[in-house]
């Protein structure tokens, strides 16, 4: 573990150091990464190239570092008109398969949906396409987007336990020094006018509570180095913080209630939460009090306040903020459904979007995630919410197994079934990163179930 801690420590200190520098000594960089990881998968060892492969795509700095900066040739972006590495994993896909004839494949509840997925949305899409319902630009962008879940989910399936355990601990150590290191060398990205730490797709979600729930899990100098630079960002007001987040903070704070309680306890609880609800605006104003000195995060509390203190919520949907742009899609994508039942029940599959029916959409064009073709075309896709997303791409047939298993995830009480959960329910289907991040952490705790399992049954024999 320590020969890879220092190889992917290596990688992020790249990453941070010639960050915003469109360079070409960062292009070299890259390119020798992506030879060694060639190499290391022609003539050492295919699954530690896998290993590595499946690292640093966890590990490069992604899209959200450049919202308003141009990408640079880093690992992330370097590509021949499709990403460099989408290309190196279908290569070593279609490698493994033609050395390979038996496989054995651990289908989980979201492998089996991920691959449903794909395949659903292609035909849709493919159909719409074809009669001009949706447009082929689009079409293709979510094509590229999650194409990728083919290879990822071949594999991952060389990975034993041991190398998922590895992954998962070496990327979320890495990253605390990554986040030290941007901190350090002032290093950042930018967003709405304010500067925070660079993040990729591990800090951006899943870090702020691996962080608390798998802190017995590191060494003692790890555990407590995520502790205490964690809470120093926040306080510094340095770490980017989104809608989402104070979303799953809460639904955190449910779950571990619940995991803690029994069930009496717990039917007492919620009949608190509920008398609590008539004074959240109490709650809240107090939360946006406590950290006055903090605005990064007092803006978040003050957008929901807002949300409670107005009369008419939608009015909110003309605002410029990360909240107001939530309600104008759910707005907009509820309408549109509820008038089109057969896309409700269906969906529209890969390239499948929305009108800006109400207008609230458009002033959001070349930023925050839309096209800005998607001004021209009156036709917006990729919503911020899978709630509002997965319904306009596979309708009731996709959104309703969706639920399903993440209900299941929160009723197991686990934690890497809580950081699945994160994974899944929020951005699984936002990038090739956040889609191979919740099969690296479905993988390991499917893995742990069977390797309790088969211990059992070996007891049993005994």
């Amino acid at each position: 573990m320590i020969r890879s801690f220092f190889v992917c420590l290596f990688f992020v200190f790249f990453e941070v150091l010639l960050f915003g520098q469109n360079s070409s000594v960062q292009l070299l960089i890259s390119v020798i990464e992506f030879l060694a990881l060639i190499y290391l998968f022609l003539f050492k060892s295919k699954k530690i190239a896998i290993f590595y492969l499946f690292s640093f795509s966890l590990l490069t700095l992604g899209g959200i570092n450049y919202m308003e900066e141009d990408a640079p040739m880093n690992f992330y972006r370097i590509r021949f008109g499709v990403s460099l590495s989408i290309i190196l994993s279908f290569f070593f896909m279609f490698t493994v398969l033609c050395e390979r004839s038996k496989w054995y494949v651990l289908m989980t509840s979201i492998t089996k949906y991920f691959c449903f997925f794909l395949i659903y949305i292609f035909i849709v899409g493919l159909f719409l396409t074809i009669f001009s319902v949706n447009y082929c630009s689009f079409f293709l962008q979510d094509l590229l987007t999650y194409l990728p879940i083919l290879p990822y989910v071949v594999l991952i399936q060389l990975l034993s336990i041991d190398d998922i355990k590895k992954m998962i601990y070496v990327t979320l150590s890495v990253s605390t020094f990554m986040l030290l290191f941007s901190l350090a060398i002032d290093k950042k990205m930018i967003y709405a006018g304010n500067t925070f730490v660079l993040c990729n797709i591990v800090t951006f979600f899943v870090y702020p509570f691996a962080v608390f729930l798998l802190f017995r899990s590191f060494n003692f100098f790890i555990r407590w180095s995520n502790l205490l630079l964690f809470c120093c960002l926040i306080v510094l007001g340095s770490y980017f913080i989104s809608g989402k987040h104070i979303i799953l903070l809460f639904i955190f704070f449910m779950w571990f209630i619940a995991r803690k309680m029994r069930t009496k306890n717990f039917i007492f609880f919620l009949l608190l939460l509920f008398v609590s609800f008539f004074y959240i605006t109490n709650i809240l104003i107090f939360f946006s009090d406590s950290f006055q000195d903090i605005p990064a995060i007092k803006f978040k509390f003050d957008q929901i306040l807002a949300v409670f203190n107005s009369s008419d919520v939608f009015e909110l949907a003309l605002e410029k903020s990360s909240m107001g742009n939530l309600i104008a899609e759910y707005e907009t994508v509820f309408f549109y459904l509820k008038n089109n039942l057969l896309v409700l029940l269906f969906g529209k599959g890969m390239g499948g979007t929305v009108p800006d029916i109400f207008g609230y959409l458009a002033p959001w064009a070349g930023s925050s995630g839309y096209p800005i073709e998607s001004l021209s075309l009156n036709a917006f896709y990729k919503m911020h919410l899978p709630l509002l997303e997965i319904p306009l791409k596979g309708g009731l047939i996709l959104l309703i197994p969706f639920l399903i298993i993440n209900i299941r995830l929160l009723l197991a009480k686990d934690s890497i079934g809580f950081l699945l959960f994160i994974s899944f329910f929020m951005l699984f289907y936002y990038s090739k990163e956040c889609m191979l991040l919740v099969l690296v952490y479905d993988r390991y705790r499917a893995l742990c179930g069977l390797h309790i399992e088969n211990k059992k049954n070996r007891n049993n024999i005994l």
